[in-house]
């Protein structure tokens, strides 16, 4: 008898024993998450937006075995959407804000701790966390400051601007749209640049009812651009940018000369035909040929040299081109390099889909005596005494052809 109650004395004691080492079981410090810095792109167009979060690694017990598991996590962006973010790993969160203004950006983190308790962390903003900090040693800094939510400015700008034409005068007006109405608006910067140089800026939205700038320009064509620039801190900053063309009408009033007007920006035909006065026989001129000097565009001049075969001594040119944007004027110059005398003949100049012919008359006669093609090829009309038409030649690549012939002759009745 003795034996058993001193069995069972031992049993009560060593489970009162294990029931004091079950209450003595570690219990760690709740886990700490936090927002990281966030990085923004394209905010002034789209919201869209890619936020980073942390959370701390314990082992309080030293044990070798992290303190918390994490299990999942919901981040509300302030707009009506939660992002679920799902363990084991954390990943980056991608956003597209629907709406424009100031969002409130808060959530919260579930982690599993080594003995199967759940806790429920709020995930916080931590001003100085960098990307690979540790929240846990600037949560419990009381030089640091901390929030349960983020608050986010999301723009939106629609840059925009209208001109003004008055003879050479033009005045430019604001038409940029922003969202929130209710922001700081002296981040925002704008500039506006005329053929890519820089003519004015300034800081803030300009009225829309009174010119912000006002240019003298020459006739021609300018490409305009206006940009808006928000750089409130270096995580949250976007550009907008409009561009337009601006033409200025040419006020000359001499007919003849506007009745053909290259335009800037499209593509054209250049051809003529050469002659050097050269003793020896050559297989092509080497030093007369063609310039276009573009005035006001700041391009370099181009020059066209001859190709093809001579032809009955004389040599074509042709080429395209396209007009720069900003030219004013066209210059066209013949240019002889060499020591001998050079003939131009036959220029011209036409758009690039365009079908052009052109003719030569005697001056005394008034008959047609050539007809160019669209390639600038001659075609000859030789005439007798009479006026008739008695041979058509035709100037090809291979040389000059006689494609048609004819005679003619009235016989006299005897005794007239």
């Amino acid at each position: 008898m003795i034996n058993n109650v001193r069995t069972t004395m031992f049993f009560i004691l060593f489970l009162i024993n294990g029931i004091n080492a079950l209450a003595q079981a570690q219990t760690f410090s709740d886990p700490i998450s936090a927002f990281v810095p966030l990085k923004e792109t394209n905010w002034c167009n789209t919201g869209e937006l890619t936020l980073y979060w942390t959370y701390c690694v314990l082992d309080e017990d030293n044990n070798g075995i992290n303190d918390w598991t994490f299990i999942d996590a919901y981040i509300n962006m302030g707009d009506g959407n939660v992002v679920y973010n799902a363990g084991p790993n954390i990943d980056p969160i991608f956003h597209e804000y629907s709406i424009m203004g100031q969002v409130d950006i808060s959530g919260y983190a579930n982690f599993e701790d080594e003995n199967g308790n759940v806790v429920t962390s709020t995930i916080v903003w931590i001003d100085n966390l960098s990307a690979n900090g540790d929240p846990c040693t600037l949560y419990n800094d009381p030089s640091q400051t901390y929030s349960n939510s983020l608050t986010l400015d999301v723009y939106n700008v629609n840059t925009s601007f209208s001109s003004t034409v008055s003879g050479s005068t033009v005045d430019f007006f604001n038409h940029t749209t922003y969202s929130p109405l209710s922001q700081n608006t002296s981040p925002w910067t704008y500039e506006l640049f005329i053929d890519n140089n820089p003519v004015t800026s300034g800081s803030g939205f300009p009225s829309s009812t009174a010119s912000f700038y006002q240019a003298n320009l020459s006739p021609g064509q300018y490409q305009v651009e206006l940009i808006y620039t928000y750089a409130g801190n270096a995580d949250n900053s976007c550009q907008d940018t409009y561009s337009d063309v601006i033409v200025i009408e040419d006020l000359d009033t001499c007919e003849n000369c506007n009745s053909f007007k290259p335009i800037p920006g499209k593509r054209y035909w250049i051809s003529a035909w050469v002659k050097e006065d050269l003793s020896q026989q050559v297989k092509t001129y080497d030093n007369a040929y063609l310039e276009l000097n573009f005035v006001g565009s700041g391009q370099p001049a181009l020059q066209f040299s001859t190709t093809g075969d001579i032809i009955d001594d004389w040599q074509r040119i042709v080429s395209s081109f396209t007009i720069p944007i900003g030219t004013t004027d066209i210059e066209i110059s013949l240019v002889n390099d060499g020591s001998v005398e050079a003939y131009f003949d036959d220029i011209r100049l036409h758009p690039f889909n365009a079908s052009m012919k052109s003719y030569v008359y005697d001056p005394e006669t008034l008959w047609l005596t050539a007809e160019l093609d669209d390639n600038n090829y001659a075609t000859f009309y030789e005439y007798d005494k009479e006026g008739k038409l008695i041979r058509i030649k035709k100037e090809t690549a291979r040389g000059i052809m006689t494609i048609q012939e004819s005679r003619s002759k009235t016989l006299k009745k005897p005794g007239l």
